[in-house]
C-alpha cells in the first residue's frame, strides 16, 4: 500500500521541486517569478499563505519556451516537466513539473491517471497594448477557456437545475473534442500575439481571475524574495502585477475565505 503524504509533506515536495526548478533556471540563463498565491505568500508571510497548499510560477512565453526546450526528460532522477509540447496526453494550457515519486489524486477531471505532486508553470503572453483590442481579443479567448473548462464539469448539487442542463448541453456540443484539443486550441490562439512588439503581458491560458492585463515592464528584471527560509525570483514589478489583481493583497481575506480551495490526497509510490 503507497505511503500517504499530508499537508505538510506535500508542501515540502513543492519546496524541493522549486528549489530544483530555481537552480536549473539560474543555470540556464532562464528568467521566472514567483506567481499569484506564491507570490502574495512570499511578500505577505515569507512563505505559503497558512492556509494555501501549492506552488505557481510563472515566465514570460520567451523564458517560458526556453524552460520546455532545455528541462530534460528527468531532472535530479526525479522532476518532470509535463507541456502540451512535451507530453502527447497533457491537457492544459499551462505547464507542470512533478515529482515522479509520488501520485496527485485531485478532485479535478483534467488530472492525468499517474500524475504526482507538482508546480504549475504559467506562461505570460504579449497582449494588444490598445484597451479596446484587447477586450476584443480576450472576449474570444475567454470562449475557449470556457470551452476546455466546460469540459471538465460534472452535474453539481451545488449548481441550480437550469444550469445543471446548460452544462451538459454544452458539454454534448463539445464531445467531438477532447480535454487536450480544447487546450491547445486556447495555446494557438495566445500565442499568436506573442511577437509583435506589444507592451502588455497576460496570464491568458488562466486569466479568468485577473482584473486587467500587466506592463510588461513588470517583468524588465528579477529580484530576491524569501520563501519559506530561502530566497527565490520575483519580477521587481511584483506590486503592480498583485495590485492588478488581487487589490490590496496584503490585507487578510476575512476568516471564512481563509480555507484551502484544493482536494487532493497524494502518496509516495511503493
Amino acid at each position: 500500500m503507497n505511503k500517504e503524504i499530508d499537508v505538510e509533506g506535500l508542501k515540502q515536495v513543492q519546496l524541493d521541486i522549486l528549489r530544483a526548478v530555481h537552480v536549473f533556471c539560474k543555470n540556464n540563463g532562464i528568467n521566472y517569478s514567483l506567481s499569484s498565491g506564491t507570490l502574495i505568500g512570499a511578500i505577505r508571510h515569507k512563505g505559503f499563505i497558512p492556509w494555501d497548499d501549492d506552488i505557481d510560477i510563472c515566465l514570460l512565453r520567451e523564458d517560458y519556451e526556453k524552460l520546455e526546450a532545455a528541462f530534460p526528460a528527468i531532472l535530479e532522477d526525479k522532476y518532470q516537466f509535463f507541456s502540451l509540447k512535451r507530453n502527447k496526453k497533457w491537457n492544459r494550457p499551462w505547464g507542470k513539473i512533478q515529482d515522479s515519486r509520488t501520485i496527485l489524486h485531485e478532485d479535478a477531471n483534467y488530472i492525468i491517471d499517474g500524475l504526482g505532486i507538482g508546480i504549475d508553470v504559467f506562461p505570460m503572453d504579449d497582449v494588444p497594448d490598445n484597451r479596446d483590442t484587447f477586450l476584443k481579443w480576450n472576449k474570444k479567448r475567454k470562449v475557449l477557456f470556457l470551452a476546455w473548462s466546460i469540459k471538465q464539469l460534472r452535474w453539481s448539487k451545488e449548481r441550480n437545475l437550469l444550469n445543471n442542463v446548460l452544462m451538459l448541453f454544452v458539454r454534448l456540443l463539445l464531445l467531438p473534442f477532447n480535454l487536450r484539443t480544447l487546450a491547445s486550441f486556447v495555446d494557438k490562439y495566445i500565442r499568436k500575439t506573442d511577437g509583435k512588439g506589444y507592451k502588455k503581458v497576460y496570464e491568458s491560458c488562466d486569466a479568468l481571475k485577473a482584473l486587467n492585463y500587466q506592463e510588461k515592464g513588470n517583468f524588465d528584471s528579477y529580484i530576491d524574495v524569501e520563501f519559506e527560509g530561502e530566497q527565490f525570483k520575483a519580477m521587481i514589478g511584483y506590486d503592480n502585477c498583485l495590485r492588478n489583481i488581487y487589490g490590496d493583497y496584503m490585507k487578510l481575506p476575512p476568516k471564512e475565505k481563509q480555507v484551502s480551495h484544493h482536494s487532493f490526497k497524494a502518496y509516495w509510490k511503493k
